[in-house]
C-alpha cells in the first residue's frame, strides 16, 4: 500500500473532505465550509489526486462516496476533532501569557455577524487581551498592515497585493430589508423585489462615512434613468430597526447581520432585484506575513478563524 507523505499533504483539504463526506454534495459542501462552489470543485479534484480515489461518484441525480471515501468518513472526523482540541490546547496555553492589543479593521456589519466569535477570543480573559476595532477604512491599505497600524482587517475585499494574506471566514449576502407589513412584501415575487418595487420607495442607508455606502447602487439606477431616492442616512445598523418598522423606507445590507435584528422582530428580508447583479461574496481576515513572528497574533488568527467557523459553520448546516 501507497503510503502518503504528510508533507505533500495540504492539512486545509482535510475539513473540505469532511463535508464532502457528510454532504456527498459539492454545493453544499461548500456552503458548510465558507468557499464557492469552484474553489470546493478544485479542492475535491486535489483530493482525488491525493487519495487516488475520486472520493464522489455520480449515483443518479445525486453524488454517492466511493468505498474507499467511506471508509475514511469517521477516521476524517476524529482527526479534525483531535486537531481542534490540540489548537485549544495550545491557544489556552499562549492566551494566558499574553498581555497586549490586538488592534482590527472592520465594519459594523462584520462585527455584529461574528459578535459571538469575538466574544469567544477576545471576551474570555479580556484583562489579558484587548480588542481596539477601528473603522474600516474604504481602500485596505496593504502598507499600515505591513507597519503594524493594525493587525488584522475584516470584510469583502476583491483581488488583494501579493504581499498579504488572507482567509475566508464566510459567505455573505445582500439582501433588502423593510417591515414585515410594506407593500413590497406583497408586490415581491417568490421574496425577490422588482426594480420598480425598490425604486418607488425611500432607501434608509448606513453609512461609516461622509459618503453614501451604497453610492454603487445609485450609479446602476442611474443608468436606468431611474432616481436614487434616499429617505435617510444614519451612521449605524443598530438604529435601523427602529426606522424601518414605522416608515415604508426600505435598506439594503449584509444578510447575516441584519438576520439577527430579523429574529423575534417585525422585519423580514427579501431577496434584491435580479437587474442589481448581486451575488454572494467571501469576507475575508488579512493579514500581513509579518505577524506570523509573533507567536501571540498567529493565535490570534488561528483562533478567530476556530470560532467564525464553529458559529458560522454550525448555524449554515441547519
Amino acid at each position: 500500500m501507497r503510503r502518503l507523505n504528510l508533507r505533500n499533504i495540504d492539512l486545509n483539504l482535510l475539513p473540505v473532505l469532511h463535508a464532502l463526506l457528510e454532504e456527498e454534495c459539492v454545493t453544499l459542501a461548500s456552503k458548510r465550509v465558507h468557499l464557492s462552489q469552484s474553489a470546493t470543485s478544485a479542492a475535491l479534484n486535489r483530493l482525488r489526486k491525493t487519495f487516488g480515489d475520486p472520493i464522489l461518484v455520480r449515483d443518479g441525480q445525486r453524488m454517492k462516496a466511493t468505498p474507499k471515501a467511506m471508509q475514511l468518513r469517521d477516521s476524517v472526523r476524529v482527526v479534525l476533532d483531535d486537531l481542534s482540541t490540540l489548537v485549544e490546547r495550545l491557544s489556552e496555553h499562549d492566551f494566558s501569557q499574553y498581555d497586549g492589543e490586538v488592534c482590527m479593521s472592520a465594519p459594523e456589519h462584520v462585527l455584529i455577524t461574528l459578535n459571538k466569535a469575538m466574544l469567544e477570543v477576545f471576551g474570555k480573559n479580556v484583562h489579558q487581551l484587548k480588542l481596539n476595532a477601528k473603522r474600516r477604512q474604504r481602500i485596505l491599505d496593504a502598507e499600515q498592515l505591513a507597519n503594524g497600524a493594525y493587525d488584522f482587517a475584516i470584510g469583502g475585499y476583491g483581488p488583494l497585493p501579493a504581499s498579504l494574506q488572507r482567509q475566508t471566514l464566510y459567505r455573505e449576502s445582500l439582501v433588502v430589508i423593510v417591515r414585515r407589513s410594506h407593500p413590497a412584501v406583497a408586490e415581491a415575487i417568490e421574496g425577490q423585489l422588482s426594480l420598480a418595487t425598490l425604486s418607488k420607495y425611500a432607501h434608509l442607508v448606513v453609512t461609516e462615512g461622509d459618503m453614501l455606502e451604497d453610492v454603487w447602487i445609485t450609479r446602476l439606477l442611474n443608468k436606468r434613468g431611474i432616481q436614487h431616492v434616499v429617505g435617510s442616512q444614519i451612521p449605524n445598523v443598530g438604529a435601523a430597526q427602529g426606522m424601518l418598522e414605522n416608515t415604508d423606507m426600505l435598506c439594503i445590507g449584509a444578510e447575516k447581520c441584519f438576520l439577527s435584528l430579523v429574529r423575534d422582530q417585525e422585519l423580514v428580508c427579501l431577496k434584491p432585484p435580479e437587474e442589481l447583479g448581486i451575488s454572494e461574496y467571501d469576507v475575508d481576515l488579512v493579514w500581513h506575513p509579518r505577524i506570523e513572528q509573533n507567536p501571540q497574533l498567529t493565535w490570534v488568527k488561528d483562533a478567530l478563524v476556530l470560532a467564525a467557523n464553529r458559529q458560522l459553520g454550525n448555524s449554515n448546516n441547519h
